[in-house]
């Protein structure tokens, strides 16, 4: 019987599941694409150029469903508001294709505000839809960051 060691008990361990450019963090991406072909949402903060983004993770379809909207609402209600709101619409079918096994480039956020150092958030109120590269994240946490009221 063969003697068991560590050697040959470990298994290799690698640490991207897939290759990607060494500037991408893999578990971002892996995180985004499981809410672009779930709709998995989760709070999540961003640390992008020194600022830090927080807020509700969210698959693309839904982005661009509610930029849709968001955009749309802003023309008065008639053809030209409904011919936006389906122009961005289209969008969102970009993210329906759940076979899709490309990485994903973009992140959404739903209900985003960015934190300056004082701890006060823009916007104030409420958040904010927001997209962003995801090779521009220097580093990420679960959670989304509240605001404090003083």
């Amino acid at each position: 019987m063969d003697e068991i060691t560590e050697e040959n008990t470990t298994m290799p361990m690698q640490d991207t599941p897939t290759p990607v450019p060494p500037d991408i963090d893999w578990l971002l991406q892996d995180l985004v694409s499981l809410a672009n072909r779930t709709g998995m949402t989760i709070g999540i903060t961003l640390h992008i150029g020194g600022s830090i983004i927080s807020g509700l993770l969210i698959g693309g379809g839904q982005y661009f469903r509610q930029f849709a909207e968001t955009f749309a609402a802003g023309f008065p209600e008639g053809d030209f508001a409904s011919g936006m709101r389906s122009a961005y619409e289209r969008h969102a079918k970009l993210y329906e294709d759940t076979d899709d096994d490309s990485l994903p480039s973009y992140i959404h956020l739903a209900d985003a505000r960015v934190f300056e150092p004082s701890g006060r958030s823009i916007p104030s109120e409420s958040g904010t839809l927001w997209r962003g590269r995801i090779s521009s994240v220097a580093g990420f946490h679960i959670g989304s960051l509240s605001v404090t009221r003083r």
